[in-house]
């Protein structure tokens, strides 16, 4: 009996269509970023190569056809272990929502001057324009 329970929940799991997750194209590094914090929506081309003559490297390959970029810079920080974190984004009202938080170091960190930056690539929607905000770490 326990075999036939076993054996219909391992075909029922796989039967299953799995959920196929996209790959996300993001960049990051804990030096980099310009002086102050805030972010940057990159759309096009010229603004895409200027994104990384300020991060001081050259600009990957990304299709900015179908792609934005959102550039988040955290700043100078007085210790490593800063980052960003970008919610899954959502669609409203025909715009994409991009929302990100910022969170301070927990535990042990790296004693030096950072300059943490993130960037992260989303599909352009259809008919809106992408909306960047950052929501307040609890």
């Amino acid at each position: 009996m326990i075999k036939l329970v076993l054996l219909l929940a391992l075909s029922a799991s796989a039967a299953a269509p799995a959920k196929e997750k996209k790959p996300v194209m993001e960049w990051k590094g804990q030096n980099g970023g310009p002086a102050q914090p805030g972010h940057k929506l990159v759309s096009d081309a010229k603004g895409w190569e200027a994104l990384w003559r300020v991060i001081g490297q050259d600009a990957p390959a990304l299709n900015l056809k179908t792609h934005a970029a959102v550039a988040v810079f955290l700043g100078e920080k007085p210790t490593g272990g800063w980052t960003a974190v970008f919610e899954e984004p959502k669609l409203k009202d025909g715009d994409l929502l991009v929302v990100y938080t910022i969170r301070a170091p927990k535990g042990f960190t790296t004693q030096a001057f950072t300059a943490p930056y993130i960037v992260r690539a989303f599909p352009k929607p259809a008919k809106g324009k992408i909306q960047v905000m950052e929501a307040k770490a609890e």
